[in-house]
């Protein structure tokens, strides 16, 4: 790519920033590790930063992992996970876990959670669970294996997306100096079922709720807060 095309680039994480930031604004700690933003060129560099977070803050109580196409990487970086921190708990999110969660848990016991649909609000309430060794029957769009093996789950939720707080821009000031460009979402889920794509099957799970828009005035709010805060020109939608 040019430097010209690196500018409309996005490569934020919205949906962990977007989680994160829910998370913490319920008292929740998150750090959280991108590879990408970090350049990382190979996953034992994401290793090696997810136990430095551990070396700084303590050892983690829950340890989410998005994928999609990156299982195998990711079973890795679990494998490592399980053998430094005992008790940890593992959660597996967005689209490739949402639509094999039954087949994950049952073939994978080193996987505790997958959160099935979007992630805000039940990683949110899961971390609360397992801070408090509480039950997780009621976090919504949870599935578990129960200890005699059967898979449970319940049934995702869609909030108001004006209610979500803005996406945490821990990323963004290495996005920016890379040249790359900041981004915001403006609407979530889709109408359609392409077959090539893993999007319209998740968001059917939601039903008339599949597809949904933020406000405009919430959508403006947010690039006056990135103009102001971040210096950002340019906004990858």
């Amino acid at each position: 790519l040019t430097p010209g095309q690196y500018y409309s680039l996005p490569i934020e994480h919205l949906g962990i920033m977007s989680i994160a930031a829910y998370a913490r604004s319920k008292g929740i700690e998150v750090e959280t590790v991108n590879g990408m933003v970090a350049g990382h060129a190979s996953v034992g560099e994401t290793w090696r930063d997810i136990r430095c977070i551990a070396h700084r803050s303590g050892p983690p109580a829950l340890i989410g992992f998005t994928n999609i196409d990156t299982f195998g990487e990711v079973l890795w970086l679990v494998d490592r996970c399980r053998r430094e921190w005992d008790h940890v708990k593992i959660a597996l999110g967005n689209t490739f876990a949402t639509l094999n969660y039954e087949r994950i848990l049952r073939d994978y016991d080193c996987i505790d959670f997958v959160v099935v649909g979007e992630g805000e609000v039940s990683f949110t309430l899961l971390a609360e669970a397992v801070l408090s060794d509480g039950p997780v029957e009621q976090v919504p769009a949870l599935a578990w294996r129960q200890e005699d093996g059967t898979i449970r789950s319940t049934p995702p939720t869609a909030m108001d997306m004006d209610e979500f707080p803005w996406a945490a821009r821990d990323e963004l000031p290495t996005v920016l100096g890379e040249g790359f460009a900041g981004a915001v979402f403006t609407t979530r889920g889709c109408l359609y079922r392409c077959t090539f794509c893993g999007t319209g099957a998740t968001s059917d799970l939601l039903g008339r709720n599949r597809y949904r828009v933020r406000s405009i005035e919430n959508v403006v709010d947010e690039i006056e807060y990135l103009m102001m805060d971040f210096g950002v020109e340019f906004i990858s939608i």
